[in-house]
């Protein structure tokens, strides 16, 4: 599965690990779900994470224009479970 939010060729906005942070605290999420990782924002929520608060943070990424996003299933989950 992969999406990106596209504003237009609007330039996006850089943001920091302490704004990341400050999202997190808003959405009631961990701040290790979010990352600023040289300029990439890392979103890695559990596996167990309430749909909420995963909403919460990708609404104030998108209200606050950090650039085009790409997400990656958990596929990855589902081959490291014990058979």
């Amino acid at each position: 599965m992969a999406a990106a939010i596209d504003h237009s060729g609007v330039e996006p906005n850089q943001l920091n690990q302490r704004q990341l942070d400050a999202i997190s605290v808003r959405c009631a999420s961990p701040c290790r779900w979010l990352q600023n990782r040289g300029g990439t924002i890392h979103l890695r929520p559990s596996r167990t994470a309430q749909y909420e608060k995963i909403d919460c943070v990708l609404g104030e990424l998108r209200r606050l224009h950090s650039g085009p996003m790409g997400f990656v299933g958990n596929e990855s989950f589902e081959a490291e479970k014990p058979k």
